[in-house]
């Protein structure tokens, strides 16, 4: 007779999981790498990195965090929701740091430096509005508010709309890179489209 021990260590999904969770942390890395490499003027290196790096890497953070449940229609696997969260955190945080460098290195005075442009305006929105959903994305806000918890969450689309809006200011390939990044998404929350992709999701599975 032959003893079966338990299986121990971390699931590759598992570890998959935490691995996306952290990824976002890399942007920050390298805005530092970056300012920090720079001999002259670190304040605007700070200002001119920023944008790029950790505002590109906010916009992808919404974008993933956006597909997730999209994700669930099409695979039928629920085991990257708490990424819903993670990601939306990140978003926030990351936003709020491009928000923050903008007024520190300002040269014009903070109010111009959130919404002296059509472009800075819609994304300072974005992470205004971003924030009441960081704040209440907890299971403990979630009981506190019960059905409002849902249409207060409903807002995450306004922040896509308002980055979107942000984002098309800086020309054609940028409006080309959103619908990418966002178009897949929300054509799977189209009802008629969802209930059809899960439908042929089924049918596929009963073969």
């Amino acid at each position: 007779m032959t003893l079966s021990l338990p299986r121990s260590g971390i699931r590759p999904t598992t570890a998959l999981l935490w691995l996306i969770r952290a990824l976002p942390a890399v942007a920050l890395a390298v805005l530092v790498q970056q300012v920090l490499a720079i001999d002259s003027d670190r304040r605007l290196a700070l200002a001119a990195e920023a944008p790029d790096i950790v505002g590109s890497a906010a916009l992808f953070t919404l974008a993933a965090t956006m597909a997730v449940t999209p994700l669930v229609t099409l695979t039928g696997w629920r085991g990257h929701i708490p990424l819903r969260r993670d990601l939306g955190l990140w978003t926030v945080a990351l936003g709020t740091v491009e928000v923050a460098v903008s007024v520190l290195t300002a040269s014009t005075g903070w109010l111009d430096a959130v919404a002296g442009t059509a472009f800075l305006a819609a994304g300072t929105a974005a992470v205004v509005l971003a924030v009441p959903l960081a704040l209440t994305s907890y299971p403990a806000a979630q009981r506190f508010l019960g059905r409002q918890w849902k249409v207060l969450h409903r807002l995450a689309h306004g922040v896509v709309l308002l980055v979107i809006a942000h984002v098309a200011f800086l020309g054609l390939d940028q409006i080309i890179l959103v619908t990418v990044l966002f178009g897949p998404s929300y054509l799977l929350r189209i009802p008629v489209v969802r209930r059809r992709v899960v439908a042929l999701r089924r049918e596929r599975s009963t073969r």
